[in-house]
């Protein structure tokens, strides 16, 4: 998958009219919202987030709870939130 390298943070605009999240290149997203503060937080977890369902992907699948396998449905959460990201919504 390619997307835009993190790590990303979040800042204002130069002119401080908007919330940003940026990486090392420049301003990925601006945001406008009724909470852009939390919004741009969420946006800016995004490459982490992806990274870390890539390992609970592989963990879930194979994780014994008490001697038996978790719930495939975890696994599905999993599975559909990484499709989402790669942009193969099921």
């Amino acid at each position: 998958m390619s997307h835009t390298p993190g790590p990303w943070h979040i800042d204002m605009n130069s002119d401080e009219e908007w919330l940003g999240v940026w990486n090392k290149d420049g301003c990925i997203a601006a945001i406008e919202s009724d909470n852009p503060e939390e919004d741009a937080r969420l946006i800016a977890a995004a490459p982490e987030m992806y990274e870390a369902l890539l390992v609970a992907r592989h963990y879930v699948a194979i994780a014994p709870d008490n001697g038996t396998p978790f719930v495939y449905q975890d696994l599905a959460t999993v599975e559909r939130a990484i499709a989402k990201a790669e942009g193969i919504e099921p």
